[in-house]
């Protein structure tokens, strides 16, 4: 996603996971990694979570580097588009997950959601925005979708960007890694964005694929049985999230940003515009 270092490095007692960026370029992902370095210790000992080995700052000449360790776990993400057992799997792993992080207290509560899900808002007051005839019927869900999130009923610890790319699927189980967004929020909150990346790959049995994403929704519980709206209001906030951002200027140091953004909200927006 950024410019940076990703590599498994192996040596004479063990083989590591090292992820580093250039913070000198790159102030945000400085940001995200420290953020990821403080929820990484706090996390519970569980077997889908790759425990952080060491963290710090390495100079190199008149540039500073932000540097995290891990060990190195066999896995790949999960294929695009989604498929049914995988997701199973996966929501089945982030059951015990989602009740460890319930239980800590000093969990992290960076208020990044309700500044996050404001991409109607944005459309809205843009009127050569391609998206703008939409933003009249989206905007109020928008906004019902964070109040639930971030408001109504107990509020645990959160993981906030599961994705594909943010989980391994190994031969001994599934492995949830990037932890550089924490925050508190309701507890389907992290399975409905995965369910978001669901719908983007374009695994959704409308689009052709092999899940019914509301099926899903309705039944596992993972998803804490909340209401079949607040999927159809999550989802349309997430591909405005992307969209929205798909149309800032790009970014140095993260060079497919905004494709991926304008990837995602084009697949995402016809999910929420037939199940509404």
């Amino acid at each position: 996603m950024s410019t940076g270092l990703a590599t498994v490095v192996t040596g004479e007692r063990r083989r590591v996971f090292v992820k580093a960026l250039d913070a000198t370029l790159n102030a945000a992902g400085e940001r995200f990694y420290r953020r990821e370095a403080e929820s990484s210790a706090l996390l519970p000992d569980l077997p889908s979570i790759p425990r952080l080995l060491d963290h710090g700052t390495v100079a190199v000449d008149d540039h500073h580097w932000v540097v995290l360790l891990y060990p190195a776990v066999a896995g790949e993400p999960p294929q695009h588009p989604w498929r049914a057992a995988d997701l199973n799997r996966v929501l089945d792993a982030w059951l015990p997950v989602g009740e460890a992080l319930s239980a800590i207290p000093d969990w992290p509560r960076n208020n990044l959601i309700a500044p996050l899900f404001t991409g109607w808002r944005t459309i809205a007051e843009s009127p050569d925005d391609p998206w703008h005839e939409h933003a009249q019927d989206w905007t109020d869900r928008e906004q019902r979708f964070v109040t639930a999130a971030t408001e109504t009923g107990p509020l645990i610890g959160a993981h906030v960007d599961l994705r594909a790319d943010n989980l391994l699927l190994g031969p001994d189980g599934v492995w949830f890694v990037d932890w550089a967004h924490p925050d508190h929020a309701a507890p389907w909150l992290d399975p409905l964005i995965m369910l978001c990346d669901v719908v983007a790959s374009g695994a959704d049995l409308g689009d052709g694929g092999e899940i019914d994403v509301a099926r899903v929704w309705a039944e596992h519980p993972a998803c804490a049985g909340a209401d079949p709206e607040t999927l159809i209001d999550g989802v349309s906030a997430f591909a405005a999230l992307m969209h929205a951002g798909s149309r800032k200027p790009p970014h140095p140091a993260v060079p497919h940003g905004r494709a991926w953004q304008r990837l995602v909200s084009e697949r995402t927006l016809p999910y929420a515009l037939r199940r509404r």
